[in-house]
């Protein structure tokens, strides 16, 4: 299972926005390392009690995170994927669709320009 980016997918998924979306990398680091305190689910953009419940055990402590204790299993009873074919969901089509050229063709992912990120504690 992996951990940070599926919590952001779902908010993403969910709100139309990143959950920790900042101006710069600093202040993105501090919100995802004070969740506590600056995740929220705004009101405007209606979002159900089970996505809220799911996002905030992904972003839990990885001792209570969702799937630390019983793996695969218990994500897939968590109510927020009631309905899930997970017998044949990589029979699935992809949600969007991509073409891959090469083994490095990147063109499908945004452009970043190189920083130097300075991360403060």
């Amino acid at each position: 299972m992996s951990r940070g980016v599926t919590l952001a997918v779902d908010q993403t998924v969910n709100d139309g926005y990143p959950p920790f979306c900042s101006e710069n990398p600093q202040e993105t680091y501090r919100k995802v390392m004070n969740w506590r305190e600056t995740l929220t689910f705004p009101p405007e953009v209606p979002i159900s009690e089970e996505a809220k419940e799911t996002i905030v055990r992904f972003c839990c402590e990885a001792e209570r995170r969702l799937g630390s204790q019983r793996g695969m299993d218990e994500l897939k009873l968590a109510p927020f994927f009631r309905g899930v074919d997970w017998d044949h969901i990589r029979e699935r089509p992809a949600a969007i669709p991509v073409e891959v050229r090469s083994i490095d063709d990147t063109s499908n992912f945004d452009d970043f320009p190189d920083v130097k990120l300075e991360i403060r504690e």
